[in-house]
């Protein structure tokens, strides 16, 4: 069998993301949706978007750039025509940089695959070595939908404070009259 290169492609990803801890960490999970090949191939190859996090040393802050790197766990699939096809876990490195704007980020990364690589069966009795790319390029771009925006007006707005104690003169309310009926129920029970 002979060796050859592994052709572009590029690979849609639809993810799902958070930001926590004021701006520096991001949990994220990716679907990856069916890659476009750059050339004429004679094989399959796949590597999903994963489930990860990703740690940022400096927090998110709107038109600034900051480096962040994570690691996640992903899949890998690889088919030759007709032959079996390999699957297995991964868990890239990730190192980006990430500019934020007004409306979403933008990244700019690298995810390093330190296991790359396996035997590949090509028949039930030979295999070969397979060597894929250690090093995957992306480039992102995530929208914000901040779920949590409103509260943070209610915080500041001292709304909190003032169910918080509406409710704890409701439960007072509430106690007094379970004294004043309970005892009486008792003595009833009790002639």
């Amino acid at each position: 069998m002979e060796k050859f290169n592994f052709g572009n492609s590029i690979t849609p990803v639809f993810t799902i993301t958070g930001l926590h801890f004021w701006g520096h960490v991001e949990f994220f999970t990716g679907f990856a949706l069916p890659s476009i090949n750059l050339d004429k191939n004679f094989y399959s190859f796949s590597r999903s978007a994963g489930t990860g996090f990703k740690l940022f040393p400096l927090q998110i802050r709107e038109r600034r750039l900051t480096p962040f790197f994570g690691s996640a766990v992903s899949s890998f699939s690889y088919q030759l025509d007709e032959a079996v096809k390999l699957k297995r876990l991964e868990f890239p490195i990730l190192f980006d940089i990430t500019y934020s704007s007004k409306h979403g980020l933008i990244e700019f990364g690298v995810n390093y695959y330190s296991a790359n690589s396996d035997q590949y069966y090509v028949n039930k009795y030979e295999a070969v070595n397979l060597s894929t790319p250690p090093l995957a390029f992306s480039l992102d771009y995530k929208y914000f939908s901040d779920f949590t925006n409103g509260s943070y007006k209610n915080d500041l707005s001292g709304e909190p404070e003032r169910k918080y104690e509406k409710l704890k003169k409701s439960c007072y309310i509430f106690l007094q009259l379970l004294i004043l009926f309970v005892p009486s129920k008792l003595v009833l029970n009790n002639v």
